[in-house]
C-alpha cells in the first residue's frame, strides 16, 4: 500500500505504463452516438446496458475532449493569423518567391 502510494505520489507509475484501477467496460462509442442523438441518460443506461452513472462519466469525458480539441483548434487559428499578419507586414517575402522559414 505504501509502495503504490509513492509510485501514484511521484507519478513512476505512469512513467512506467502501469495502470491503475478497474478497466473501463461501458459501450462508450454506443453511448456517445446516443448522446448525441438526443437520449436521456436512463434511456440510454437501459439500451447499453450500463448504469446512468456510467453514461453520465462518459458524457464528462466526452466534454472533456471536445473542450480540448477546441481549445487546440483555437490555438492553430491565432498561430495562422500571426502568420498572416507577419506576412502582410513583409509583402515583399510573397512578391518575390522567396519563402520564409
Amino acid at each position: 500500500n505504501k509502495l503504490l502510494k509513492t509510485f501514484l505520489l511521484t507519478g513512476r507509475s505512469s512513467i512506467r505504463g502501469k495502470l491503475i484501477g478497474r478497466k473501463k467496460l461501458r459501450d462508450s462509442d454506443l453511448i456517445r452516438k446516443l448522446l448525441k442523438a438526443g437520449m436521456t441518460f436512463r434511456q440510454i443506461s437501459s439500451v447499453a446496458k450500463t448504469s446512468h452513472g456510467s453514461v453520465w462519466a462518459e458524457k464528462k469525458a466526452m466534454k472533456k475532449e471536445e473542450d480540448e480539441l477546441k481549445k487546440k483548434l483555437e490555438a492553430q487559428a491565432a498561430e495562422e493569423k500571426k502568420l498572416q499578419e507577419a506576412s502582410v507586414v513583409f509583402p515583399e517575402i510573397q512578391s518575390s518567391g522567396l519563402k520564409a522559414s
